[in-house]
């Protein structure tokens, strides 16, 4: 039977929350959108032409698109632990809905501006670049969601499971699991072979130092293990009974843990 589990874990006071996407970066594309949306308004009232507000509403779709799973991040919650535990152990699955949500925001860019009555405010190789924009971003998104939807990573008894669509699948046993560390901003990685395996990012709607602390229980208490498959790792967590370290902080991109 396969539980769902949505766990808030209450650190200690003044504990920092984890690096988040600049907020002048959201504020320049919202500028964005803002000014297409503005662009299209104004030229729909002074020539009663729709074709400005497709034109608008497309530029808009192109950015919102772009932003919209940023935005989410931003304002995902810290301290957050979600999962599926079955009799495999415990799953974790990417949120797909911000990928599904801007895929779909950049097709509808595409549709509006391939509307063939815009060629009469907008020459025709600007649409065409435009809507193959909005084509490929919402291709690449779309993929993005498919794999998405399809990869899993487990905690098992065995060690950490990692199925990703397209792919090979991965065990890192715990006897031979490398001390997980943090990549900027929100990315877990382990180094195993010199090789950096991404084992969790904010699209998990997991806080990345939860699952530092799992990796390290697990990978240094042996005889505890077989909590992975029972569910009393969930109890663990919500009781407060597996040491966190609020402390740690992302490295930077290139940097490995050595």
């Amino acid at each position: 039977m396969t539980q769902k589990i949505t766990l808030t874990i209450k650190p200690p006071p003044g504990t920092k929350k984890l690096p988040k996407v600049p907020a002048k970066t959201l504020l320049s594309a919202l500028t964005l959108i803002a000014a297409s949306l503005i662009f299209g308004l104004l030229g729909y009232q002074k020539s009663d032409d729709f074709s400005f507000l497709r034109m608008g509403g497309s530029m808009a779709c192109t950015f919102l698109s772009m932003v919209s799973s940023a935005a989410t991040f931003q304002f995902r919650n810290d301290y957050r632990f979600k999962a599926r535990q079955d009799a495999a152990g415990i799953h974790f699955q990417k949120r797909i809905g911000a990928t599904f949500l801007a895929a779909t925001t950049s097709a509808t860019g595409a549709a509006l501006i391939f509307n063939p009555e815009n060629i009469k405010i907008i020459h025709i190789s600007w649409i065409v670049l435009i809507g193959c924009v909005n084509i490929i971003l919402s291709g690449y998104l779309i993929l993005l969601t498919i794999i998405g939807r399809q990869s899993d990573i487990i905690f098992s008894h065995q060690g950490i499971e990692i199925h990703v669509l397209f792919r090979s699948d991965r065990v890192i046993l715990w006897d031979d699991c490398p001390e997980p560390y943090m990549i900027y901003p929100q990315i877990l990685a382990l180094l195993v072979d010199d090789k950096e395996i991404y084992v969790s990012a904010a699209a998990e709607g997991i806080d990345p130092r939860i699952m530092v602390a799992l990796i390290n229980y697990y990978r240094t208490h042996p005889e505890h293990r077989h909590e992975l498959t029972t569910g009393e790792t969930i109890t663990r967590l919500a009781t407060g009974r597996l040491p966190i370290d609020w402390t740690i902080t992302p490295q930077p991109q290139n940097q490995k843990n050595t």
